[in-house]
């Protein structure tokens, strides 16, 4: 991905927000030196996305680790913790709010190009709520996400009046909390044929 095309549909990214791959406990791994640039980490947008930044919570993927492949290290966000998650080469897709993992058939490094497209933006980061509630907040979202209260889990809706900041951490264990690991409650875990 050019960095200049990312940067005409997000900007740049807020100052001091972005992490070094190292941080985030990533191997040093082809896919990931796409990241290299430092156009395309950090905090982006107000908060609508983030990658490789401060906000991946150290890459501590909590509780929702243990569907995914050892190793797989929490690698950008959406402001609402729509999670991308590698292990430095695979990408995974995690919905905390639907209890979906999905391995993505879409290489890393295409990862910047693939968030710039406009139904991805629409749909899976919610990017015309987040405006509506960014007019409204008027604040960044540097260090933490938004979630509806209550959880759509728990019968709550994408509204603006709903969404509440959180921190990652705590995000991250509370919806683990809200599915099984087996039953009509799992966890839905979608691998890749032949993975």
């Amino acid at each position: 991905m050019d960095p200049v095309a990312f940067a005409a549909v997000y900007g740049t990214p807020a100052p001091h927000s972005a992490a070094a791959p190292g941080m985030l406990g990533l191997p040093d791994t082809p896919a990931l030196r796409c990241l290299d640039d430092t156009r395309l980490r950090g905090v982006f947008a107000g908060g609508l996305l983030s990658i490789a930044s401060r906000r991946e919570n150290g890459g501590d993927l909590g509780p929702w680790s243990r569907h995914l492949p050892r190793g797989a290290r929490l690698l950008a966000s959406s402001a609402f913790g729509f999670l991308f998650a590698t292990t430095g080469s695979d990408l995974w897709v995690i919905d905390p709010h639907a209890g979906q993992v999905v391995e993505s058939d879409i290489p890393l490094a295409e990862l910047p190009e693939v968030v710039c497209e406009p139904a991805l933006r629409e749909d899976f980061l919610r990017e015309p709520l987040f405006r509506r509630w960014h007019a409204l907040d008027g604040g960044d979202l540097i260090d933490q996400w938004l979630c509806p209260t209550p959880v759509p889990a728990l019968g709550g809706s994408w509204t603006v009046e709903s969404l509440r900041r959180t921190d990652p951490a705590f995000f991250l264990s509370f919806t683990a909390q809200l599915f099984a690991d087996d039953g009509p409650e799992a966890v839905q875990v979608r691998r890749l044929a032949g993975s």
